[in-house]
């Protein structure tokens, strides 16, 4: 199951998708180092991901309602902070 799991991950890694996306957009508007720290947060996001896909934590989350729910609230929240922040910043140079 880790073999085939490890597979797949590296498989989803490799192929362009929403993040190449995120990542051309964040170069191409910021610059290279904003493309790069983009980059890293996504590949330690993904890391993340397979570390509790592999230790089964996944499931567990899963199995508990409530603590799916408390989660999905948590990363909601954080979400909207980040949009909120942006919309509000004078820094912003895609709203100008």
């Amino acid at each position: 199951m880790f073999l085939s799991s490890t597979v797949a991950y590296i498989i989803a890694l490799t192929s362009p998708g929403p993040d190449t996306a995120i990542i051309i957009k964040q170069c191409s508007a910021f610059g290279r180092r904003a493309g790069i720290f983009t980059a890293i947060g996504i590949g330690l996001g993904i890391l993340i991901h397979c570390i509790l896909a592999a230790s089964g934590i996944s499931l567990i989350i899963l199995n508990y309602p409530a603590l799916k729910v408390l989660i999905s609230m948590i990363g909601g929240s954080y979400i909207f902070y980040i949009g909120a922040s942006m919309y509000i910043s004078n820094d912003n140079k895609i709203w100008k």
